[in-house]
């Protein structure tokens, strides 16, 4: 999924995740923290992988068509 994909979908994602964030809060702060610390980190290790890895195959222009 390009980085573009998950601008738009951006606002989804976090209501859904503030609704998920309410259910598991119910059962325990400390999984929901555990929960979202591992989205969080696995997200950004993701984003930094595909930023690291474009940038040496050439892959930070965007793509013709896009706009």
């Amino acid at each position: 999924m390009q980085i573009v994909q998950l601008r738009e979908y951006a606002p989804e994602v976090v209501f859904v995740g503030f609704i998920v964030t309410a259910i598991i809060s119910c059962c325990s702060i400390k999984s929901a923290i555990v929960f979202w610390g591992v989205i969080a980190a696995g997200l950004l290790f993701g984003y930094l992988t595909a930023l690291i890895i474009g940038t040496f195959l050439g892959f930070d222009e965007e793509p013709p068509g896009l706009h």
